[in-house]
């Protein structure tokens, strides 16, 4: 084993990589402080699961006349960092969002779910699909209280009804693309409060300060972003105009709940003109949001994940008693059978008698699958792009 402590990221990646089909071993600390060895088989990375893919779905809307929507799905914000003509999350984006103009969008819905942002380049690009050329998208406060407003320099592609389905993993960049959508009236935000990350962090050597060349590196917030409007997106985060319920507790995951978080604030806002969308037909759709969700299996099987996981959350409490216990361990069991059950009977598969434990190359089967998987969240977003856009 080669002790890599203090080693750059770089040099380590080097050492890790080799030959397709040979085993690297990885010495590790898990958070117990035990010592593991980890055997992996290098092999091809492949990124495609990152990247921006698109899906056309038709949905009746209020009316009875059916919309097709245009299902953009971004990952992550990323792009060519190190020069190497690597692809792009905005080339990506719009070649995903030619395709679905080609096929006969009607509306355009992106997906930026779990999406913990990336390149701020990126995410002007992206929103300047969407619109006018010069408009402001971000605001950018540096420590020393200078102040710039990053502007698209080119112009748009659709002009079409849009929304952003966002949730507490959307960050940083995805609530740049979503504040800009929102405060603009360009289109609808759905879903859930994001994360609240607006700070800017640069990674800095200091190696200069000890006078030799170690690899150490400090990260230092060095500013904050702002929306058009004023408002920061740090702590806060984008409030979504129609929300939608979620597994992720905005009491454990958020930058809200880090610690010695910066807060909010806020400066002067940009010139913009806005359009404005309808108070009254925002709060119509989510009166029948709420009256879909109420009797929507997805949504009951959704609602019984969000009561397990608030039970043990608000559980500060436990029996002594070994069979109470596992009372307690036996009628989680048959609740997570009964979710999975659930699941599996709006997917059309067969009920299973018990489940069982995944394998780690279980999970990542899994993963791969996901797409394929009942989706309620997204289903219930492209009713409401349906009646939104029946309502403009």
């Amino acid at each position: 084993m080669t002790d890599v402590i203090g080693w750059r990221v770089s040099d380590v990646v080097d050492l890790i990589r080799g030959k397709r089909g040979s085993v690297v071993r990885l010495n590790v600390r898990t958070k117990a402080g035990d010592i593991k060895d980890v055997r992996i088989v290098r092999d091809t990375i492949d990124l495609e699961a990152q990247a921006a893919s698109s899906e056309l779905k038709s949905f009746k809307g209020v009316k009875g006349v059916e919309h097709k929507v245009g299902v953009i799905t971004l990952p992550a914000f990323y792009a060519d960092f190190a020069g190497g003509n690597q692809r792009s999350s905005a080339a990506d984006f719009e070649k995903e969002l030619r395709k679905m103009m080609d096929v006969g969008a009607e509306s355009m819905l992106i997906d930026l779910r779990a999406d913990g942002g990336g390149s701020l380049d990126e995410a002007i690009r992206i929103a300047g699909l969407f619109i006018p050329k010069g408009t402001p998208v971000v605001q950018v406060k540096t420590s020393d209280g200078r102040k710039s407003v990053k502007k698209t320099p080119f112009e748009p592609i659709y002009d079409g009804p849009v929304g952003v389905l966002v949730d507490r993993g959307s960050a940083s960049a995805s609530e740049i693309t979503a504040g800009v959508i929102q405060d603009l009236g360009r289109g609808l935000i759905i879903g859930q409060t994001t994360y609240g990350k607006g700070t800017v962090q640069n990674v800095i050597s200091v190696d200069q300060f000890l006078g030799a060349e170690h690899g150490s590196q400090v990260k230092m917030t060095t500013a904050k972003f702002y929306r058009i409007s004023g408002g920061s997106t740090q702590h806060k985060g984008v409030i979504p105009d129609v929300k939608l319920p979620s597994v992720l507790d905005a009491e454990e995951i958020g930058e809200e709940n880090q610690d010695f978080v910066l807060p909010w604030d806020q400066i002067s806002p940009a010139l913009y003109q806005p359009k404005v969308i309808s108070n009254d037909l925002v709060r119509n759709i989510q009166r029948s949001s709420d009256a879909r969700r109420a009797t929507d299996p997805g949504f009951q099987v959704l609602g019984k994940q969000i009561s397990r996981f608030k039970y043990f959350k608000d559980l500060d409490t436990l029996p002594v008693s070994l069979s109470e216990r596992k009372v307690m361990a036996d009628k989680d069991k048959q609740l997570q059978l009964d979710i999975e059950n659930g699941w599996r009977a709006l997917e059309g598969k067969d009920a299973l008698d018990h489940l069982e434990i995944e394998s780690e190359e279980d999970k990542v089967i899994n993963a791969r699958t996901k797409k394929d998987r009942v989706d309620p969240i997204l289903d219930e977003s492209l009713r409401i792009m349906t009646e939104y856009r029946e309502g403009l």
